[in-house]
């Protein structure tokens, strides 16, 4: 499993994690402030679009809440590696 971090001051907040759901093979998303975990979005692998509608009411409300509040962020991402499939044999 792969995690990568993205700074993003509270106004890119709620738009940087629709991009970070979209691109997929997401498993989890957590918002961090000083190295301490805020909220914490667990997502299927993969989801996509489905997790966006998923994130549209509590979360996203929630979301836009935090980037009121907070000058700048820390977006913590998980997502799965992709099985690499074995060449075909000719």
């Amino acid at each position: 499993m792969a995690t990568k971090s993205f700074h993003v001051s509270g106004k890119q907040l709620v738009k940087k994690v629709k991009e970070i759901v979209q691109e997929g093979n997401v498993r989890n998303v957590r918002i961090l402030h000083k190295k301490r975990t805020l909220v914490e979005i667990p997502l299927t692998a993969g989801a996509g679009i489905a997790a966006v509608t998923l994130l549209a009411a509590p979360v996203i409300a929630i979301l836009v809440t935090l980037a009121t509040i907070l000058t700048d962020c820390t977006i913590e991402v998980e997502k799965t590696e992709d099985e690499e499939e074995p060449p075909s044999s000719p």
